[in-house]
């Protein structure tokens, strides 16, 4: 959280940011647990954006052919506003409207229960904090 441990490097803070969320996401859904409420979080697909477009423009330049617009990047999180598959499920990471892995066999493992702990702990700091 935060990286301040870290050598700052824009691609390994993007990947570690994106795996708390998901971390996020399913203890939030562990959480939650028979309040009704359901959280999931979903990838768009690379979209076009001013984001892309400004700061990654050799990246948009070799992922032309599968870049999505901006419409198809929200068209899964629009989807889950209203889908009845959300609210049957919580904890999911999806993309595509399908729910995807979070995890995979090479590369890093499940996250350490100690580290989860450590991820919200710092949440419930920084929540408390702003009120």
């Amino acid at each position: 959280m935060e990286s301040r441990r870290a050598r700052y490097g824009p691609k390994k803070i993007y990947a570690r940011t994106k795996r708390e969320e998901l971390v996020i996401t399913e203890e939030w859904a562990k959480r939650l647990t028979g309040t009704g409420v359901h959280v999931h979080a979903m990838h768009p697909g690379w979209a076009d954006t001013n984001g892309v477009r400004h700061w990654m423009p050799f990246f948009r330049a070799v992922t032309r052919p599968v870049i999505r617009t901006p419409e198809e990047g929200a068209d899964t999180v629009l989807w889950l506003g209203a889908a009845p598959e959300a609210a049957r499920s919580t904890g999911l990471f999806w993309h595509d409207r399908r729910p995807r892995p979070t995890t995979y066999a090479l590369g890093a493992g499940p996250d350490s229960p100690a580290a989860r702990r450590q991820l919200w702990d710092r949440l419930a700091v920084l929540g408390a904090a702003i009120g």
